[in-house]
């Protein structure tokens, strides 16, 4: 874990929380905050079925502005309906409030189990949570709350250069790594 400390990059702050989504036992909501207003990127599913927070930061994106990422795995609050939707917003505009930044800086990101509703009796006392330790967990710590079947945490980055400047890029992931069959189709 050590090698990772220090690629995480400079201005942003992490936390982990275990809020049972799916279970008891392991971290399962993370929360990434920018220290200041950012740009932002995303690329999104083309599938037509899209999740609530997908939708929702669908939408967001268009501005290019954000400055924090709230991700749970153990449910992804797909196929729930106008409760999905709301229960996204909620969460969102929670964590905007407790770190007093507008809501339209908000990511939501799920990743999980599919039409099953969000335990917001769970996750609220968790944004709480996440928020008073903010800073406390690493990059590391917040690529492992975010698996689902994954085996192994997916980090990359990268070192780069910019005039006198070093600076670092990287991302984390996560998703299900193909067998040796399914390698083979």
């Amino acid at each position: 874990m050590s090698k990772y400390i220090s690629i995480s990059p400079k201005g942003f702050l992490f936390s982990t929380v275990e809020a049972a989504i799916k279970k008891p036992g392991r971290k399962d909501i993370a929360l990434i905050l920018s220290q200041v207003e950012a740009n932002i990127a995303g690329s999104f599913t083309t599938n037509s079925v899209k999740a609530a927070p997908v939708k929702i930061c669908m939408s967001k994106i268009k501005t290019g502005r954000g400055q924090a990422i709230i991700v749970n795995s153990g449910n992804a609050n797909a196929c729930t309906g106008k409760q999905g939707i709301k229960d996204a917003n909620d969460i969102a505009s929670s964590t905007a409030k407790l770190l007093g930044i507008r809501s339209s800086l908000v990511y939501i990101c799920s990743t999980g189990v599919i039409g099953t509703p969000m335990p917001m009796d769970r996750i609220k006392p968790s944004i709480a949570e996440l928020t008073q330790h903010i800073g406390k967990a690493s990059f590391f710590d917040t690529a492992k709350a975010i698996m689902t079947t994954d085996t192994f945490p997916k980090i990359f980055h990268k070192k780069i250069k910019i005039g006198d400047q070093t600076g670092v890029i990287a991302g984390i992931c996560k998703g299900h790594e193909p067998d040796a069959e399914e390698i083979g189709k």
